[in-house]
């Protein structure tokens, strides 16, 4: 369960740095 919020955050992150607006 630890696991999850971590990889959520990972994937948010790798969003964010795929689009040049954040």
């Amino acid at each position: 369960m630890e696991y999850q919020p971590k990889l959520l955050s990972f994937t948010s992150l790798n969003s964010c740095f795929q689009i040049p607006g954040c």
